[in-house]
């Protein structure tokens, strides 16, 4: 029984082909990688669910126009026209808000494929601990990113093409988004950039860990810090406490177990460590206002 549901290739190979929509054509999927022109039926689907879901590839896109508010690996992000955003496989999504102008493209690729166009050479922004990043972009960084993706999209529809023209094109998406994303990094505020640094790791662990451990006082031993001091980074940089982070952990694996598998309440709250259903219960119940049941039957 799988314990999480991802959005596969597979999963969105079939949202293809079911063609639905006046834009369905838009989007391009084969065995390993996929290229999107424009909102589409595709991306329509996946955008709708109003729950966590776990994504299973690596995806670089910018919005053109509209707004999407989503929640990615516990952290919230307002993508706004402009912003380049790529997500990595391991991601832990949630939806919150999508404006019905939306307008994006992108490139999606799996884990084989991604190490293959860049032969196994990860660049800086992404070889760290780090699952998504974003970056404001001028209009002619926009045009590059377009550039790339329509030549990339008239490759792949050519009768003929070779697999090392698209994982040519593939890696040069991804070392402009690599310098993008690192201008975005040395160009912020260093103030507090220590501070920053240790907050990022604390979240790192706890997505990673909270399935097995909710105390404050092993993550700080993880990083080398006491828990007095941890907790109060922790809230400088974030304005929210360790506990609630740790807490919102829990909660949003517990709602991707209830949405997108049969586990019963009893199983979820046995794989999240808690001693009994009553408290699994308890729990989720004070973290999101409703009662594991009530948030599986969408109430």
């Amino acid at each position: 029984m799988e314990r999480v549901r991802k959005i596969t290739f597979s999963d969105m190979r079939a949202m293809v082909e079911q063609g639905r929509g006046e834009q369905s054509g838009l989007f391009f999927m084969s065995g390993d990688f996929g290229i999107g022109m424009g909102i589409n039926e595709v991306f329509r689907s996946i955008m709708s669910t109003d729950v966590p879901f776990a994504i299973s590839d690596n995806r670089f896109g910018m919005l053109r126009r509209g707004e999407l508010d989503v929640t990615v690996n516990l952290m919230n992000v307002c993508v706004r026209p402009g912003m380049a955003v790529c997500i990595r496989s391991g991601s832990i999504v949630q939806v919150n808000r999508v404006s019905a102008d939306i307008d994006m493209c992108g490139m999606i690729m799996c884990d084989d494929f991604f190490r293959l166009a860049l032969h196994g050479h990860v660049p800086a922004a992404f070889a760290g601990g780090a699952l998504h990043a974003w970056a404001h972009m001028t209009d002619g960084e926009e045009g590059v990113i377009a550039d790339i993706l329509r030549a990339a999209w008239g490759v792949v529809h050519q009768k003929r093409h070779t697999v090392e023209a698209v994982y040519g094109l593939a890696a040069a998406l991804v070392h402009f988004y690599d310098g993008l994303m690192r201008r975005a990094e040395t160009g912020a505020d260093t103030t507090g950039d220590r501070c920053r640094e240790t907050f990022e790791r604390f979240i790192a662990l706890v997505n990673a860990h909270c399935a097995n451990e909710r105390r404050l006082a092993w993550y700080a031993d993880k990083l080398c810090l006491s828990e007095r001091y941890l907790g109060t980074v922790v809230r400088q940089a974030s304005g929210t406490t360790a506990k609630e982070w740790i807490d919102r952990a829990v909660a949003t694996a517990a709602k991707v177990m209830l949405r997108h598998t049969d586990m019963t309440v009893s199983q979820i709250a046995y794989r999240l460590n808690f001693a009994t259903d009553s408290f699994f219960c308890k729990y989720f119940r004070r973290t999101t206002g409703q009662t594991p049941l009530e948030y599986r039957r969408g109430e």
